[in-house]
Formats: structure tokens, sequence, C-alpha cells
């Protein structure tokens, strides 16, 4: 599709402790997404992203970013 469009993801998992005597805490997190770029100087990126530990108990969230390549209109690069 010439790079019209690229599909993304991504997962981790964690363990990790707040301070030396607190209890060991465990993270997991996933992302998804897509970048659209119709035309050579624009791009749009679409993501959504899953987070769940104790304290975010599946909390969900959505990226929408727009870019424009001034660079281009100036053929600098």
């Amino acid at each position: 599709m010439d790079r019209l469009l690229t599909l993304t993801a991504a997962a981790s998992y964690s363990t990790y402790r707040l301070s030396s005597g607190s209890p060991e805490e465990t993270m997991f997190s996933g992302a998804l997404g897509a970048i659209v770029r119709p035309d050579a100087p624009v791009t749009f990126e679409l993501q959504g992203q899953w987070i769940d530990n104790r304290y975010f108990e599946n909390d969900m969230r959505g990226f929408l970013k727009i870019s424009y390549w001034f660079n281009h209109q100036l053929g600098v690069l």
C-alpha cells in the first residue's frame, strides 16, 4: 500500500515497588493503533491504550495525532 497505512501494536508487563517497604506491584499495558498517510506532508495517527494495575483498573485512553511536515514544502529534506 506504499506506506499509506501502518498498523502498530505494543504490550508490556512490569513489577515495581513504590518504596523500599511497600509490597511489589505489577502492571500490564497494551496499545493498538494505525498511522495513515493520505498525502506526503500529512500524517494521522490513531491509538488506543489500556493499562491495568492496582491504581488504574482497566484504564483505557484514545489518542489522535495530526502531523504536517513543514520542511516538505521547503524542500529541506
